[in-house]
Formats: C-alpha cells, sequence, structure tokens
C-alpha cells in the first residue's frame, strides 16, 4: 500500500509538468527494460532503479524520469551506466541497479572530446568531470587521470602527442600540456602560447613558447627549456641552398633588433643573434655563394650552413675564387679586402673540409681554390694546406684556353704555349667566371673586361 501511495504522489507531480505518461518501467542487470502496467504498480520491487518515461508537449520529446532517489538520470554511450543528478544537486554515475560508482561530487558529467586510441585509454570507460575549480578526465578503470582543475582542454593537432597521452590544457589565458599516461603536467600552464608546426615534420620535439610578457623561447615536451625565454620572435626560416646541404629545419631567431639562425633537430646556432639582416646566398662576380650572408652596419660576413664563421662581417664587398664552373655548393674560397690584405676561407656545402681560423687569414693573393701569402719573391706558404711552396717562374692562374701570369707584380695573359697575349700591366686579374676567354684586370682602379685572343678590352659601362 506505501508503495502505491509513493508512485501515485509522484505520478501526481509529474502531472503537473507533463501531460501524458507513456511508461513505467525498471531496468533488470542485463540492462533491459521491464515494463509495467499502472495496476501492477504492488508489483514493484525495493531498491530497483524506477523509470517513467514522460511525454513534454511543450518540447515534444519523450523525457526520462525516475523515482525520487534521483533528480534525474541520462543514459550514456556505455550500457548500464548511467549519469544522475543526486539529491545534493551534484552529478555522479549509477550502474543499471541504482548503485553508486561515481560519488555525487561533480556539477556536470560528460564525454571527453578526444581520441582515446591516442591517448592509451582505448577499451576503457572514461568521462569529463565539472566541479567549481574546473574540468577534468576520469576513468572507471583507473580513477582520475586529470584532476578538474582546467578551464578547457582539447587535442593539439599540430602536435599529436600519441605515445605519451599528452593534451593541451589552459587556465585563463595560459596553456600548458597534461599526460593522461603519467598522470601530471608535462609542460605546466604558465605560457601565452605554445606551438610545434607541422612545418618541423615532427622531426623535433621542440616547442616555441611565448610567456606573458610577450617573449619567445623553445622548450621541449618535457617542458625542459632550450632555449631562453628572452627573445622577441620565432619565425621558421626558409632557404633552398641550407636545404640542399641537409640542413632541413630552421628558425630565425629575433633578439634586439639582431637576428641568427637556431636549427632545432641538431640543437645548434647556426648564426648567432648578432646581425641586422641574414641571406642564404649570394650572386657574385664569379658565380653565386651558398652560404649564410651576414650583415652587420652595413658590413657583410659569411657563415657556412653547419655553423662556422667564415668572414667576421667587416667587409664591403665578398667574392669567391675564380672557378670556371663553379656550382653554388661546390668547395671554393670566399674571401674579403681589408686594406691591402685579401682574408680568405673555403666554404665546403657537405662538411667535408673543415674551415681555418679567421685570425690566421691573411692572404697576399687568392687564386682559384687557393690563398698564398708570399714570403719572398721565390717562396709561398698556401695556408689552407700550410704547405711552404717554391715559386718558380712567373705565378700562374690556369684557365681553360689561355693562363693568366705576373710579372714583377702585374697580371696579365698568355697561351697554352707560353706566348705573351696580354701585358703584364694590370694590378689584379682573374677569368670571367664561366668565360676563360675573358680576363677582368683592374688598371689605375678602373675594371676593363679584356678579349685574351684580341686584346680588346672594355670598361664596365661600355661591357
Amino acid at each position: 500500500m506505501k508503495k502505491i501511495i509513493c508512485l501515485a504522489l509522484l505520478f501526481l507531480g509529474i502531472f503537473q509538468t507533463y501531460s501524458q505518461i507513456d511508461s513505467l518501467y525498471y531496468l533488470n542487470k542485463n540492462g533491459d527494460k521491464i515494463y509495467y502496467y499502472y495496476n501492477d504498480c504492488n508489483k514493484l520491487q525495493e531498491g530497483k532503479l524506477f523509470c517513467i518515461e514522460c511525454f513534454n508537449e511543450e518540447t515534444h520529446e519523450k523525457e526520462i524520469r525516475f523515482k525520487a532517489r534521483f533528480k534525474s538520470i541520462e543514459e550514456t554511450e556505455y550500457h548500464g551506466i548511467y549519469i544522475a543528478l543526486g539529491s545534493n544537486k551534484l552529478y555522479g554515475l549509477i550502474d543499471i541497479n541504482g548503485d553508486t560508482i561515481l560519488d555525487f561530487n561533480y556539477n556536470a558529467i560528460d564525454y571527453p572530446d578526444i581520441a582515446y586510441e591516442n591517448y592509451k585509454v582505448k577499451g576503457e570507460i572514461i568521462f569529463t568531470i565539472f566541479t567549481k575549480q574546473g574540468l577534468g578526465i576520469y576513468s572507471l578503470q583507473r580513477g582520475e587521470l586529470m584532476p578538474p582543475v582546467y578551464d578547457y582542454f582539447e587535442e593539439d593537432y599540430d602536435f599529436m602527442y600519441t605515445w605519451h597521452g599528452n593534451i593541451k590544457v589552459r587556465k585563463g589565458k595560459k596553456v600548458g600540456y597534461y599526460s593522461l599516461t603519467k598522470r601530471k603536467e608535462t609542460i605546466p600552464p604558465i605560457y601565452k602560447s605554445v606551438d610545434h608546426s607541422y612545418e618541423l615534420d615532427w622531426d623535433t620535439d621542440t616547442l616555441m613558447v611565448q610567456n606573458a610578457k610577450g617573449k619567445y623561447g623553445l622548450i621541449n615536451e618535457d617542458g625542459v627549456i632550450i632555449l631562453p625565454i628572452e627573445y622577441d620572435n620565432i619565425n621558421y626560416y626558409y632557404g633552398d641552398y641550407p636545404f640542399v646541404s641537409g640542413v632541413k629545419r630552421m628558425l630565425e631567431v629575433t633578439k634586439d633588433k639582431k637576428k641568427g639562425i637556431y636549427a632545432p633537430i641538431s640543437g645548434k646556432w647556426l648564426v648567432p643573434t648578432e646581425f641586422t639582416q641574414i641571406e642564404d646566398y649570394l650572386e657574385t662576380e664569379n658565380g653565386v655563394l651558398g652560404a649564410f650572408i651576414t650583415y652587420k652596419k652595413k658590413k657583410m660576413g659569411v657563415y657556412d650552413f653547419f655553423g662556422n664563421e667564415l668572414l667576421p662581417a667587416l667587409f664591403d664587398e665578398i667574392q669567391v675564387g675564380g672557378l670556371e664552373y663553379y656550382s653554388e655548393m661546390d668547395t671554393v674560397v670566399v674571401y674579403g679586402k681589408l686594406g691591402e690584405k685579401y682574408y680568405a676561407n673555403v666554404n665546403c656545402g657537405s662538411q667535408k673540409i673543415k674551415p681555418v681560423k679567421y685570425d690566421s687569414l691573411g692572404f697576399d693573393m687568392i687564386s682559384g681554390y687557393y690563398g698564398y701569402r708570399f714570403v719572398n719573391s721565390k717562396e709561398r706558404v698556401n695556408l689552407f694546406t700550410g704547405i711552404s711552396e717554391e715559386v718558380q717562374g712567373d705565378f700562374i692562374i690556369e684557365g681553360e684556353f689561355y693562363d693568366i701570369f705576373i710579372s714583377n707584380g702585374k697580371f696579365g695573359a698568355k697561351g697554352k704555349m707560353g706566348d705573351v697575349l696580354i701585358q703584364p700591366i694590370y694590378e689584379s686579374a682573374n677569368f670571367m667566371y664561366g668565360r676563360s676567354e675573358v680576363m677582368i684586370g683592374y688598371e689605375n682602379g678602373v675594371m676593363y673586361y679584356i678579349y685574351v685572343d684580341s686584346g680588346k678590352r672594355f670598361t664596365e659601362m661600355e661591357w
């Protein structure tokens, strides 16, 4: 009789909102609905989870109402598990018998919007849990995976930590990462932004971060600082010539308006942050130089693509050695002139030849691959090999059809049989890039293009 009275009171409350009761049922241990007619109310068993399906005329949808023990209940995608609202106005989880399997401590319970297989939780029953402090993730198999203290979380498709179970989390306007596998923060949410772009192709675990002051730096997946967070900007550096040398991933780093180049895969500075401008090639009279060309106060210098400084940024002009068929990735001499001395180094696109130190690079002459310092008129030292060589006869720069020779410090040209075709009247000379029939010579500071076979010459304007 008491059961009938209780159900009658429940029905009376429902009729105040709903115009039609469709059915009354409870769930057995298999999760099946066992229906009752109204005149069979005395057969209902105490302790079961009784449900009443009602039709709401306002929304035109069926809704489920429950015995007074729960204010509401919602079926989940997991068989036999229900989200219920308790008498304390907080949510928990119950099974088909109405037994509590997650305490009623939460403001809401929902499904996490993540691909479970990416986070080593495949096959587990997991929910997003909400409290006044924030949201988290709960597993019925392992318990609390992430405490409910965050404002937001999501998969990071630019940085899918499928092997670490990491997701991006946010507190206020600060972001970080949390590992569902390790159940701890791998990167605390203290950064304004955390970015791992697809442009690095996942070849490195390096992350670009920005702090609250707007400064940038680099950290790894465990939050360890790789580059101090003190730079004004970090951008991806695109260069075709470094790519040919095998340097594929680079970052241009700026601090106090000075730029540098950092390689995140090797963790190495290729160019320090000391320059106003950096380019990855230079067009010269003798061909295109493939190297980092650095600029400081309108002066030029050179770094190779492997982080070696070849020439400091002290020169008004940089040239490459006079090779007839020079490719930008060939090994070649790069040089500049300060006062009466040439300063040179060797640039190798494959890192097979080690450059020499700048402080030992004072040369009297640059010829092809080599730089020479004369001990006297009969002896010279090749500083790239360190070998002392005896000077026999005229100094010769060999070309394909003709040779340039030096006599009494002046440059001229000969045929391959030794016949003089251009008299030695020029202060310096070399063959034109790609055309050994043309000699470029300087007389009284004026540059001339000279056809060796005919001796005809043209100024730069005439040429």
